[in-house]
């Protein structure tokens, strides 16, 4: 008689199902607030289909570790909202929002299915790498109709092919006899400060509405964080005769 071949899951794949769990169980009390305070109709179809997917995937990552007799995290629950709170965010920051969701979630649901063996997981992951796609797309469509998508800035491209010759290509454009920037880095240094603008707008709505002192101390401490990394990264494109994005 064969053997039965039935695994446990593994420490990575616990991991990217629990991190799952928590972050979209955020996801969705996050979603209904927005849904609770938004205006423009295009905007409300683009957070509610977030929020059937953020659903979704909260109840199927659940599934999955109560299959494997694994404790469900005790994360952000319905309580932990007030929908008929002050509006806090305008209708284009909500695009924005969603726009960097799609993006987290098209990066880490990636690794995590390259992490995993377990059937079921892979499947979930692969589900949630397509979900994660169309969100993108509808949110970029959105924002592209409006005139709010912030796109990285054009630039002139060399007619030949040139080489590296020297490691000091590496640091190159931090010292005084700078080169410019590359278009790799001119991707990921325009990608921060779009993702702390995002950061930045959301500690300093939470600053003004959270009960606990603490809590809004530590609130406004992240949004100043934030606020000095956009300089940081906006100062590196501006010195080199690039636009920051600015939304």
């Amino acid at each position: 008689m064969p053997e039965e071949h039935n695994p446990r899951l593994t420490a990575a794949e616990i991991s990217v199902i629990w991190s799952s769990c928590a972050n979209n169980g955020l996801s969705v009390c996050m979603l209904n607030y927005f849904l609770a305070n938004v205006d423009d109709p295009d905007v409300a179809s683009v957070l509610e289909f977030a929020l059937g997917i953020s659903q979704y995937d909260l109840q199927r990552s659940k599934d999955i570790l109560e299959k494997n007799q694994q404790p469900i995290p005790i994360g952000f629950r319905e309580e932990d909202i007030s929908p008929n709170a002050p509006r806090l965010f305008s209708d284009a920051f909500y695009l924005y929002y969603l726009k960097n969701m799609a993006k987290v979630g098209l990066s880490v649901y990636g690794v995590a299915l390259s992490t995993a063996a377990d059937t079921d997981v892979r499947a979930f992951f692969s589900q949630a790498i397509q979900t994660s796609t169309e969100l993108y797309n509808k949110t970029a469509a959105v924002l592209l109709d409006k005139g709010l998508f912030i796109r990285t800035p054009y630039v002139t491209t060399p007619d030949t092919v040139e080489f590296i010759n020297s490691k000091d290509y590496i640091s190159g454009f931090l010292t005084t006899s700078k080169r410019p920037l590359n278009v790799i880095e001119i991707t990921h240094i325009e990608a921060n400060v779009e993702t702390n603008t995002v950061g930045s707008i959301l500690l300093t709505g939470f600053s003004q509405v959270a009960k606990s002192k603490k809590v809004r101390e530590y609130c406004r401490r992240g949004a100043e964080i934030a606020k000095k990394h956009i300089n940081i990264f906006a100062k590196l494109l501006t010195d080199d005769d690039l636009p920051a994005p600015m939304a």
